[in-house]
């Protein structure tokens, strides 16, 4: 136990974040909407915390007090996430980490990427959400998170939708937004992500 101590320190979800950007390069596909160069210092830094910002549910006022960064506030992030962030650049950055965890050998392992499991857990959210619902079989409100796993361990996809919706519209739609090298061919899902009709 100690020695895997010693070789596994501590780590913040920051420093974690830093050190993938270092080796996939995740944060580089934001910038402004226009094209153009960002005009923020550090603007790479400042990507990554607005990151963690919405990723951790923090929020810019939260993170801005919270994390020391050079001319950070909330106003600076809040202005970063409406002018420099989209879905778009959301799903390529997404990408990149997908590629990046799949250029290790260890992940080869556990599957050949040919296979991918499919399941929404629900989560409660907000009532004034527009996802947000109850939920007949859980007697609860909120959302359903539906995840797409590969049989390397790696998550392909994420979306939140509504409980009334069922799963398996999901399962075909996530997998045409997939673009990155892991293409599975055979999806594992229980009763809510088959549909003849769907399918159909």
């Amino acid at each position: 136990l100690e020695e895997i101590k010693r070789r596994m320190p501590d780590r913040s979800l920051l420093d974690m974040m830093c050190n993938a950007q270092q080796y996939a390069g995740w944060a580089d596909e934001f910038g402004p909407l226009s094209g153009s160069e960002p005009k923020i210092k550090n603007a790479v830094e400042k990507y990554i915390i607005n990151v963690f910002s919405g990723g951790t549910g923090m929020g810019p006022t939260q993170t801005a007090r919270h994390v020391k960064a050079d001319n950070l506030s909330a106003h600076v992030l809040s202005k970063i996430n409406r002018r420099h962030v989209n879905v778009k650049r959301l799903n390529q950055a997404m990408t990149k980490l997908i590629n990046y965890g799949n250029s290790f050998s260890v992940t080869h392992l556990f599957g050949d990427k040919d296979r991918c499991s499919v399941d929404g857990t629900l989560r409660n959210i907000f009532d004034d959400n527009l996802l947000a619902e109850t939920h007949y079989r859980y007697r609860n409100k909120g959302a359903v998170a539906y995840h797409h796993i590969s049989d390397t361990y790696i998550a392909l996809f994420s979306t939140f939708i509504p409980c009334g919706v069922w799963e398996a519209v999901e399962i075909i739609e996530s997998l045409m937004k997939n673009k990155s090298d892991i293409q599975p061919h055979i999806v594992h899902g229980d009763t809510q992500g088959q549909s003849s009709i769907v399918f159909g």
